[in-house]
């Protein structure tokens, strides 16, 4: 049996492959991602493992309107991880760049579990 693990990692809450900046195409985005996860996934021989590294939440100006200025709903960038299917989740250092309440909202909204290594709380635990 052949296993793969498809991982991803610093997509920055970028949904659309575009830098609105100048209007240009880039090579990143959850979209360009859905596409490629979804065509290695059918070609391969065996079981597939997805797993997303972290650091969605923060880093586009969608991002950062949705955490600053809009409904501060992690569940609006989140959806569209969702329906990539993950297996697992981790949580990066960007993560926690909104504090913690945001941070939580956005485990919440996950459709597959998160993990953290290296974390602690206020107690030291």
């Amino acid at each position: 049996m052949k296993l793969t693990i498809l991982a991803t990692s610093d997509m920055h809450g970028y949904v659309m492959p575009m830098n609105y900046a100048d209007a240009t195409d880039q090579p990143y985005g959850v979209a360009k991602v859905a596409t490629k996860i979804k065509e290695l996934t059918a070609a391969a021989p065996g079981p597939v493992i997805k797993i997303e590294n972290g650091d969605f939440i923060q880093g586009s100006p969608l991002s950062y309107y949705v955490a600053k200025q809009g409904d501060q709903n992690p569940a609006t960038l989140t959806q569209v991880v969702n329906q990539i299917g993950y297996d697992v989740g981790l949580l990066g250092n960007h993560e926690f760049n909104y504090g913690p309440d945001y941070l939580q909202k956005a485990i919440n909204s996950y459709e597959h579990p998160i993990l953290a290594a290296n974390v602690l709380g206020e107690n030291g635990r």
